[in-house]
């Protein structure tokens, strides 16, 4: 079993990193299989998810993105693993309909 995090110390070290830098990185393990990234995210001015699309299911996908829209702060996607050659950069929508294209099932949709 794994340690907790202390979120009122871990408050005032972002407090100190927050006055002395002008951008602070944090890295978690993924949502919602660890929870870590969801105390992080309390302290975060944006959240930006690293998403594979070879490696995470649609479930486990809308529940990440269910526990970070629960946190109210802005957020964004990256993602890993799509060949950018298959699609036009007008034509392709995150979590749209499922494509005919069984690799990105469900990933994509075509306008």
């Amino acid at each position: 079993q794994g340690e907790r995090l202390d979120e009122t110390a871990f408050g005032l070290v972002m407090q100190v990193l927050g006055r002395e830098f002008e951008y602070v990185i944090l890295d978690s393990p993924p949502l919602p299989i660890v929870s870590d990234g969801l105390v992080l995210g309390g302290f975060a001015d944006l959240i930006l998810s690293v998403v594979s699309v070879a490696h995470t299911g649609r479930r486990a996908f809308a529940q990440h993105n269910e526990l970070i829209e629960s946190l109210g702060r802005p957020h964004g996607i990256i993602i890993n693993g799509a060949d950018g050659a298959d699609y036009q950069a007008t034509e392709a929508y995150f979590l749209g309909e499922a494509s005919k294209r069984s690799k990105f099932a469900g990933w994509f949709r075509t306008g």
